[in-house]
């Protein structure tokens, strides 16, 4: 069945209020920033002779010089058909309006930057470029980070400023069925996680740094059995005046999620690639892939 048969509704779930050096953080207008950046990659499939869509993992929208694509994890990259149709979810803030918009696989380009054990040890970290249609209709409606200008800066800390970690990505257990408008048609909902919480360590995989982030959770708000589809998502850190105002400085994107581990005490934590490994080796490799584009 044809793409245009699934209908798509998304919402962002702020999943926590945050707190640092004893001042309350709201994420909300921070969530709805980083929210602009942030898509999930849709398989299509049918079931029950209609078309159905399944989170097939998460992504930030970037730029690289004159490169632009998701950048994402490698398994997420590796996963996605090289033919056919597959569709893009945003989260732009207005859950009522439907989306329909998909990629030609046979027209993107993936690149599996780093591809370990798939496991906690990493690496594992992709990007795929977009067809230009799809990149000048994203245009329309969201923002591509330009992380290409920070390419071998050092990513330090901003004076004086306190700052957040939260993890953006969509949880595929919080998808649902909803009503659809046509007949033979399926209606789709999707929610983007915005969840705040801590980088409990950092380490090294090769020459990759990892970190392990640990999301925590507002009271009342049930976190997710599984963080299936928050793969590829970006781990960011919102830097913050600390002044009562709370008046935000940037929203910075520090690394990538791919791996969930569970904890003794029955939680999950996520494993996630740092800073080092966006800025250095996902931008070296995309230049190095296409190298006509630097500049």
């Amino acid at each position: 069945m044809a793409a245009s048969d699934t209908d798509v509704r998304a919402r962002c779930r702020y999943a926590a209020r945050m707190t640092e050096i004893n001042l309350t953080f709201d994420c909300a207008d921070a969530a709805r920033s980083i929210a602009n950046f942030t898509v999930s990659l849709l398989k299509l499939h049918v079931r029950d002779n209609a078309e159905d869509a399944t989170a097939a993992g998460s992504g930030t929208l970037v730029t690289i010089d004159n490169v632009a694509g998701i950048l994402t994890a490698a398994h997420v990259i590796r996963n996605l058909p090289d033919q056919g149709e597959i569709a893009l979810v945003r989260f732009q803030g207005k859950p009522a309006q439907l989306q329909k918009q998909t990629i030609d696989t046979g027209m993107a380009e993936k690149l599996v930057i780093a591809s370990g054990n798939d496991d906690d040890s990493g690496p594992d970290l992709g990007f795929l470029r977009l067809p230009m249609v799809n990149v000048q209709n994203l245009r329309a409606t969201n923002s591509f980070l330009n992380i290409g200008i920070r390419h071998g800066v050092e990513l330090s800390a901003h004076q004086g400023s306190a700052y957040v970690d939260a993890v953006a990505g969509v949880v595929s257990e919080w998808t649902r069925d909803l009503v659809p408008l046509r007949p033979a048609t399926r209606m789709k909902g999707f929610e983007l996680l915005y969840c705040g919480g801590t980088v409990t360590s950092k380490y090294q995989s090769g020459a990759f740094d990892l970190c392990r982030f640990r999301p925590d959770f507002e009271a009342g708000i049930k976190p997710p059995t599984s963080y299936g589809g928050v793969s590829g998502g970006g781990l960011w850190r919102t830097y913050f005046v600390p002044d009562g105002s709370n008046r935000v400085i940037e929203n910075r994107l520090v690394g990538v999620a791919f791996y969930e581990l569970p904890e003794k005490d029955g939680t999950l934590e996520l494993i996630c690639h740092g800073p080092c490994s966006v800025y250095s080796h996902a931008i070296g490799k995309i230049r190095q892939r296409w190298p006509q584009e630097v500049g």
